[in-house]
């Protein structure tokens, strides 16, 4: 791992995380064929450009395929990304970068694709259907971007932050034409990669001990546990709200930011008071706090305010689930769906 962590001395990794985020991602490109099911996204942000993001994952890349990775942006459509997406299966796309993404990073497809095992759609300009293993893997580059829940916890981080206004500037470079580097000395980090799995699995490939990285139980046994024990830091961890998938749960989350800012308006209009989601709409007629909560967090798609058939749906996704001392619970089987807010400790 020392050597890998050398190569990659330039670049200001946010924490140990995201370095150990940084040979995992290697690691993963290099045994993608023998990891079953599906690998995470990694993402690279920081939050000034020219930082070295996009060198960072075409480091990773040019390792792990012998070739840098193909580049698209995130497609406003979803049924453009499921074109493109099947386009990229039939391919053979190894690896693909999203790239300058900004604001908000969520999509149901590409949640959908990245735990996926196979991929089926119709093949543009046919009617046929073409069902494929799916081994592409997704890396994510921007500034100060952040993730929908759908997505965010389907991310391992790989953050920068130079502490510079403009870190282009720097010249105290290690390797400046560090692509030209790693393609002329691959095989050094190839081999050294190679050497951890190696080690890892002769030592019987000891398990982290840590909670398993749900929908990637193949790739956390293999390629997460391998990197805890060559002695690097956890790449996907969640308890710490400053390191790896923790650091996502902790500050990306908008939905959880805006079912928050929802249970939060609704506790305060209702209180112990049942109610539906006509009841609610009605009530934020003569309530501006809850109006705006309503909209902000189940708001239609097309006008960005909430309806009786937007609000419902945003109430059936978030009964159950806990939101620091808020949960929504629901009446079952019985219509119209009546909820309110249980208070924890009330």
């Amino acid at each position: 791992a020392s050597l890998l962590l050398e190569l990659a001395a330039d670049f200001p990794f946010v924490a140990d995380s995201d370095r150990a985020a940084y040979v995992a991602a290697i690691l993963t490109l290099i045994v993608r064929h023998l990891i079953e099911g599906p690998v995470p996204m990694f993402s690279s942000r920081a939050p000034t450009p020219g930082t070295g993001k996009g060198l960072l994952m075409a480091v990773i890349v040019l390792i792990g395929t012998g070739r840098e990775p193909a580049i698209m942006t995130m497609p406003k459509d979803s049924e453009e990304l499921r074109k493109r997406i099947t386009s990229l299966v039939i391919a053979g796309t190894t690896c693909v970068n999203l790239d300058n993404v900004s604001g908000m990073l969520g999509s149901d497809v590409l949640a959908a694709a990245l735990t996926a095992s196979e991929w089926e759609d119709r093949i543009l300009g046919r009617s046929e259907m073409v069902r494929l293993p799916y081994r592409l893997v997704w890396l994510a580059t921007g500034n100060n971007f952040g993730f929908k829940s759908t997505l965010g916890r389907r991310v391992i981080p790989i953050d920068l932050d130079a502490g510079k206004e403009n870190p282009e500037d720097r010249t105290d470079f290690k390797h400046p034409d560090l692509l030209r580097y790693v393609r002329r000395n691959r095989n050094r980090y190839v081999a050294a990669a190679l050497t951890i799995l190696r080690a890892f699995h002769l030592a019987g490939r000891p398990t982290h001990g840590g909670s398993r990285f749900g929908s990637f139980e193949d790739w956390d046994h293999l390629i997460r546990s391998a990197v805890i024990w060559s002695g690097l830091d956890d790449p996907a961890g969640t308890k710490d709200p400053t390191r790896g998938r923790g650091r996502i749960r902790a500050s990306d989350d908008a939905d959880l930011d805006e079912l928050v800012t929802l249970l939060e308006a609704l506790s305060s209009a209702f209180g112990n008071e049942r109610f539906t989601a006509a009841e609610a709409l009605m009530r934020a007629g003569r309530n501006e706090p809850l109006k705006q909560a309503l909209d902000v967090g189940a708001g239609d798609r097309k006008t960005g305010k909430a309806t009786v058939r937007s609000l419902a749906y945003a109430l059936r996704g978030a009964t159950n689930r806990p939101v620091g001392n808020l949960t929504l619970r629901a009446d079952s089987g019985k219509r119209p769906r009546r909820c309110w807010i249980e208070v924890k400790g009330r």
